[in-house]
């Protein structure tokens, strides 16, 4: 599930899984009892749209019923990979495996990957990481930790069957997507469309994919909103849009959102009047707004048994 979901926003998944490394700091983390290792179930990473540095991601996967989630305590798992973080800056070991001669600027990061295979779990999963004591996560300095919930997950199923359904429906080439970077004050992208999205983009409110029509100029956007749609959020996205020039190389953007409520087309169409309005009711405003239409995301799931679980274990 992590190689589909990372893989469809351009990261890279390494060849080097399920290895341990040994541990530098062993009275430090603690690691004498684990053989003085610490384990890695895969590596992800990407080069940042606004640095030149390589992300790491050394990541930790886990997959439970909804029952093991609700009573299982993640602290220990949180901790572990910040130890393996720690560690792995100044590995040889883990360097010589992942990281390629060729890249002279990288940073490792953390990742905890909760996927919950039953499909059946609903509740907060953050409030399960709240109150960890942070002096007990030895990242670091300039690293970070981040935890993908059931939530996170399900939301990014969703996010890359309907990017697929899309292209498949209008005949895109799937493999010319794109990821939408506005400029920044303090962190300037390498450009506007790029190939990668971020890991602050996964995990953010929003993300627009850009897709090459090839039989005309221009792209189709999609606007992922995290969002039920108030009439707020659809004209703060409706200003982005105008600020940031998007609609100016646009053929058509669609507004999707997997959690949309039952008011948020009615919505969608307020906002863009109450923009036209305060525009004077322009007559190029008006056109423009006519490229921003709204969509809906089909929630999709991917679920297995507890057989299907055990017959994945046991062929790793």
């Amino acid at each position: 599930m992590s190689e589909k979901i990372f893989l469809t926003f351009g990261w890279q998944i390494h060849n080097v899984k399920d290895e341990n490394f040994p541990c530098q700091k062993i009275d430090k983390h603690q690691t004498k009892g684990a053989g003085g290792k610490h384990p890695v179930d895969c590596v992800f990473s990407y080069p940042d749209p606004c640095t030149d540095q390589t992300r790491f991601f050394l990541s930790d996967l886990k997959s439970y019923t909804k029952s093991s989630i609700g009573a299982t305590d993640f602290a220990p798992y949180i901790r572990g990979v910040s130890k393996a973080v720690d560690c792995a800056s100044t590995s040889q070991v883990w360097n010589t495996r992942y990281v390629s001669p060729t890249i002279l600027h990288w940073r490792v990061e953390g990742m905890l990957f909760v996927y919950n295979y039953d499909n059946t779990y609903d509740a907060d999963f953050s409030a399960k990481a709240k109150g960890i004591d942070t002096t007990t996560i030895p990242l670091p300095r300039g690293s970070r930790l981040h935890l993908f919930t059931p939530e996170n997950i399900s939301y990014l199923q969703s996010v890359v069957s309907d990017i697929k359904s899309y292209c498949a429906e209008n005949h895109i080439k799937y493999a010319d997507r794109r990821f939408y970077y506005s400029a920044q004050v303090l962190n300037q992208p390498s450009g506007n469309l790029l190939p990668v999205a971020s890991v602050e983009m996964l995990r953010g409110k929003l993300m627009i994919v850009a897709l090459k029509d090839l039989e005309n100029d221009g792209h189709h956007f999609l606007a992922y909103l995290r969002s039920e749609g108030s009439v707020e959020d659809f004209e703060y996205l409706i200003t982005f849009m105008f600020r940031s020039a998007l609609l100016n190389f646009a053929r058509c953007v669609y507004v999707k959102g997997v959690s949309f409520g039952a008011n948020a087309s009615d919505n969608f169409d307020a906002a863009g009047k109450q923009f036209l309005a305060r525009h004077y009711n322009l007559l190029e405003i008006g056109q423009s707004l006519k490229k921003i239409k709204f969509g809906r995301v089909d929630r999709v799931t991917s679920s297995f048994s507890s057989l299907d679980e055990a017959k994945i274990r046991a062929k790793a």
